[in-house]
């Protein structure tokens, strides 16, 4: 069964992970990658912390879309069942507290996806969209 733990982008690029776990690296869109080191089982996405595309001033904002999260929850699938995994964003509050609810509901159970609720701001948007990949798979 795999842990899903859930990391600040500063917390991230301080940890040594080791070669069995699987990181998701949540960035802003034009953000440099984050430096993550110990693991080469590393997926990296791209979207704002929003729940509907925005323009402003001529500039548009994305929030996850269905590929992305389709290649979430097929990045953990892959993960060995005794493989931690590892989701951040930039503050580890919203992003990847919402990719790791819908991952551990899905890949251990419900009780497992309400435990991050208790203890994050999940962004509700993006955990709808894993839990429809899911879904979908």
């Amino acid at each position: 069964m795999n842990n899903f733990f859930v990391l600040s982008r500063d917390m991230a690029e301080r940890k040594m992970f080791s070669p069995n776990d699987y990181v998701i690296s949540i960035t802003d869109p034009n953000s440099n990658d984050a430096c993550i080191r110990g693991t080469g089982n590393i997926l990296r996405v791209s979207f704002y912390d929003i729940d509907k595309r925005l323009e402003t001033n001529g500039k548009f904002y994305e929030p996850i879309n269905d590929s992305q999260a389709y290649q979430i929850v097929s990045f953990v699938g892959h993960a060995p069942g005794e493989s931690d995994v590892y989701v951040h964003c930039e503050a580890g509050i919203s992003r990847s507290s919402g990719v790791a609810a819908a991952l551990a509901k899905c890949f251990i159970g419900r009780e497992a996806g309400e435990e991050i609720f208790k203890r994050y701001l999940p962004n509700r948007y993006v955990y709808s969209k894993i839990i429809e990949a899911f879904m979908m798979d």
